[in-house]
């Protein structure tokens, strides 16, 4: 069983037949570091699932970056409102490492909803765990004080200061660089 195989088995057991099936839709991919999956402006056609490697979600506030998630190992990750209503992303996607990718187009995920009509309900289910967990992640970040974002953050994320550069981890906080170095010495 595949890793990406193990992580949805806790949302719905496929049939060995049908999860054949879906592999035949999935396209696995190694990319490097500073790969863009997905760009702002355009349509995200893909989801992706991070079986090694790491991806930063983000967009742009005038001319400045806002790095908005990270997503991780056995994780989901597109510009999901895109990727559902077909609208042009208000995101981008870059990998932080060189990473190995599992992608399936918007196309082959309606084509599955034919060969297996459960897959529907299950894609629906995983994405709005998704995008409740999002929602929930931003709501958290917004209210709670630099220094228990940054606690939060690392609770959750105990490796993130090895894996992904300290700019990014401060704009992701909403905070500068100077401040993360400052509240980090704390």
């Amino acid at each position: 069983m595949t890793e990406f195989e193990q992580y949805m088995s806790g949302f719905s057991l496929l049939s060995k037949e049908e999860w054949k099936t879906v592999r035949s839709r999935i396209t696995v991919q190694e990319l490097s570091k500073g790969t863009l999956l997905e760009k702002s402006g355009k349509v995200c056609h893909h989801y992706y699932f991070i079986q090694k490697g790491a991806v930063r979600t983000f967009s742009y506030l005038d001319t400045k970056e806002i790095t908005i998630r990270f997503s991780f190992e056995n994780e989901l990750t597109t510009s999901f409102i895109s990727f559902i209503t077909r609208f042009p992303a208000v995101v981008s996607l870059e990998l932080l490492e060189d990473s190995i990718i599992h992608s399936m187009s918007k196309t082959n995920l309606e084509i599955l909803y034919q060969e297996i009509p459960k897959l529907e309900s299950l894609a629906k289910n995983i994405f709005q765990y998704f995008i409740k967990k999002n929602h929930e992640e931003n709501e958290l970040l917004r209210f709670l004080p630099a220094k228990e974002r940054l606690e939060h953050l690392l609770k959750y994320q105990p490796k993130i200061f090895d894996r992904v550069p300290h700019l990014y981890i401060a704009s992701y906080l909403g905070i500068t660089p100077e401040t993360l170095s400052r509240i980090r010495v704390k």
